[in-house]
């Protein structure tokens, strides 16, 4: 029986003849779904349709609507289109079944070469750039990703596809914000494509230069950078400063000219020194005032108003200033007056 089946079929295959009923392909027997004219079957199997090249597509004379190969140049699914007249690729969705790798990292002990790369500041947030490379030995090709555990608010993880076997360098990206300066432990755990694991350590530093002078900053490229604080109070009568400890101070502009008889001062719109004598008058027309170059004081000195001249009397006005009198002469009695008199 088993024979004269195989003889039919090759008959069917070469007179082309069509046979009106629906086909099983499976291991256990079952019959077709009443949908399927061909229904497949298997648990640990696939169908495999053609597998040509771009060349050999394009020799495919007059495909009918809807035939189906896979293009191995390209590694795409193509579908023929009659309406068309063109072989559109059938697009993958963003799922994916990965093939497990056989990767090793350490032995429980410490990764072996491994490399972090960046800065590791605290509250600092971590770049994409920043990452650890960590040395894996490959026993199979395949998808593999490792993560590690979160220590002092960050963490490492990386997954990919390794595509030969031996020593291979994988890299992890940084994840989080360092909180505190410390050196940090790891571990890193093999998640797929194996269950190995190892530690590393990663120092985490702190840009605080402990002066109030400047402000700290982080790069996770390139490190911690200070900024001196501006102290400039707007005011140019004063020298601005600033004390590592203290912080901003301002210092009046020394304007002394070194003569006590001037009052020195700041324009405070130009900052230039102004020296202005000081002013000795006492309002008193009857003395000379000065200022006593060595002390500051001032001096007031009464004038002489005497003007030489003994027919005056000389005086001095506190209002006016000096006064010249002129004196009356008294005319003296004679007898020859007194006897005309009489």
């Amino acid at each position: 029986m088993k024979n004269f089946k195989l003889l039919l079929l090759s008959v069917v295959m070469i007179t082309g003849l069509s046979l009106p009923a629906q086909v099983a392909v499976n291991t256990d027997g079952s019959n077709p779904d009443a949908s399927a004219m061909l229904d497949v079957n298997s648990s640990n199997k696939g169908i495999l349709i053609p597998r040509v090249t771009q060349s050999e597509i394009e020799a495919i004379a007059n495909p009918a609507n809807g035939l189906m190969v896979f293009n191995t140049d390209a590694n795409k699914l193509f579908i023929y289109i009659a309406s068309e007249f063109k072989w559109k690729e059938v697009l993958f969705g963003s799922g994916e079944i990965l093939y497990p790798a056989s990767i090793s990292i350490g032995t429980g002990g410490s990764c072996a070469n491994t490399t972090v790369s960046g800065f590791y500041i605290a509250a600092c947030e971590l770049l994409a750039s920043q990452s650890v490379s960590i040395e894996a030995t490959v026993s199979a090709p395949g998808a593999w990703s490792i993560y590690t555990d979160t220590v002092n608010g960050y963490s490492f993880s990386g997954s990919g596809i390794v595509s030969s076997t031996g020593t291979v360098q994988l890299t992890l990206d940084a994840h989080g914000t360092p909180v505190t300066p410390q050196v940090d432990t790891f571990t890193a755990m093999v998640t797929f494509g194996g269950s190995s694991s190892c530690t590393f350590s990663d120092t985490v530093t702190n840009c605080d230069d402990n002066s109030v002078c400047t402000d700290d900053f982080c790069d996770p490229v390139t490190g911690c950078y200070h900024v001196d604080v501006v102290c400039d109070d707007g005011n140019p009568c004063t020298d601005d400063f600033c004390d590592p400890v203290t912080g901003c101070y301002f210092v009046n502009v020394d304007c002394d000219d070194g003569d006590p008889c001037t009052t020195d001062a700041c324009d405070p719109n130009t900052g230039q020194c102004t020296h202005t004598p000081i002013n000795c008058d006492d309002n008193n027309a009857c003395t000379d005032d000065t200022c006593d170059p060595n002390t500051g004081q001032c001096v007031h000195t009464q004038i002489d108003c005497d003007d030489g001249d003994p027919n005056t009397i000389d005086d001095c006005n506190p209002s006016t200033g000096c006064t010249h009198t002129l004196i009356t002469k008294v005319k003296k009695s004679t007898d020859k007056d007194l006897k005309k008199k009489k």
